[in-house]
């Protein structure tokens, strides 16, 4: 198994089929999937429609980006980011250390998926 978004990145044989799913998670949300088929002996189409071009790819992986960056304001419960047993002072400096370099990378982290895009359409 592989995300939705690694599959279209990699070159694999038009023999190998794959079946688009998704999972959740907790921190991340939805993620699109493709499960290799080893009993499919139908035609493997290439990437849907809505995951073909440059927009779509773009803000998909935008969001994912700004999903795994904002994660530490996400109000979540568990703090997942730094290792087990800081304690809440060192939490709170990370979240402010996040927001401190937010102004930078994200305007950087937009230019990067759009290379990141443009390099999917191959």
């Amino acid at each position: 198994m592989i995300t939705e978004a690694a599959r279209l990145e990699l070159e694999f044989p038009e023999t190998i089929h794959f079946i688009s799913g998704s999972e959740t998670y907790e921190d991340l949300g939805r993620i699109q999937t493709a499960v290799h088929d080893f009993n499919s002996v139908m035609a493997t189409t290439t990437a849907d429609e809505a995951g073909s071009n440059f927009r779509s790819r773009y803000r998909e992986s935008f969001g994912l980006f700004l999903k795994l960056w904002f994660a530490p304001f996400a109000g979540v419960k568990r703090f997942s980011h730094l290792p087990a047993g800081l304690g809440g002072l060192r939490q709170f400096g990370f979240a402010v250390l996040t927001a401190l370099l937010t102004p930078l990378f994200v305007p950087v982290s937009a230019v990067l998926v759009i290379f990141h895009a443009l390099k999917s359409a191959r």
